[in-house]
């Protein structure tokens, strides 16, 4: 994952950014005689070892699914996580007797670009994992790794705020577009999920925009009295650049 630099030069706002991933995390589910899902970690794609080094953010939620897809017997079965961890193969043939030696692609998440993730679940949905694994008895362990960008915009208070309370009003206040590239070199605005004073959305690598100082995101003040009356309805156009012609090779 390519970590991207965004900035702005205004009075009343100072910009940083980060971006990531989840980071390592261990699923158990128990046996039977259908195979289900062991040991499983995942990784950000830019090692091919798990990750350590990060306190880890990424949890399973009750209703998440992983793929598993054996090939070249094109068998499959999807695993959803429930009250007590992972269910088991909604496919009954899904056995180690018919999978065989085949190998084990697992998926979990959006293959696509997902425009609105302003709430929580479609931010979440906007992810896409993708790994690989192998039977070890009648359970699956392997890798699962992040394949796209994590664009997070977070602002700072800077000089002319009468208080720390007026910015987070003002914050809370204000909404925020992210461009994608789309079809045909056409962009597209993506919502992004928004938590005080940061915006954050998930990007397929071909959907980010690519280039030295090419807008990323208009941020837009609020009308309410949260807003201090000068920043009312006012408009900041972001830029950054993005010479990482590498996202996708990088990925998993």
């Amino acid at each position: 994952m390519k970590r991207l630099k965004i900035q702005l030069l205004n009075y009343w706002l100072v910009l940083l950014t980060l971006t990531g991933c989840s980071n390592e995390i261990a699923l158990q589910l128990s046996g039977g005689e259908a195979v289900g899902l062991g040991k499983i970690v995942t990784r950000t794609g830019e090692s091919n070892e798990p990750s350590e080094t990060n306190v880890p953010e990424w949890q399973w939620q009750k209703g998440d699914v992983v793929t598993a897809t054996a090939s070249p017997s094109s068998l499959s079965a999807t695993y959803t996580y429930g009250d007590t961890g992972w269910g088991e193969a909604n496919n009954p043939d899904f056995t180690k007797e018919k999978i065989g030696i085949d190998a084990i692609m697992l998926e979990f998440g959006n293959t696509g670009l997902i425009s609105d993730q302003s709430e929580a679940a479609n931010y979440r949905k906007a992810d896409y994992l993708k790994g690989t694994g192998t039977i070890n008895f009648l359970t699956i362990e392997g890798y699962l790794g992040h394949q796209y960008c994590d664009l997070v915009l977070t602002i700072t208070k800077g000089t002319g705020w009468a208080s720390d309370d007026e910015f987070v009003k003002a914050m809370a206040d204000a909404s925020c577009l992210f461009v994608a590239n789309s079809a045909e070199n056409t962009t597209t605005n993506v919502t992004p999920y928004h938590d005080g004073s940061t915006f954050r959305a998930i990007f397929p690598p071909a959907n980010m925009v690519k280039g030295s100082n090419q807008k990323i995101a208009t941020l837009t003040f609020g009308n309410s009295d949260n807003t201090p009356t000068l920043l009312k309805g006012q408009k900041a156009t972001i830029a950054y650049t993005n010479e990482a012609n590498d996202l996708v090779k990088n990925a998993l």
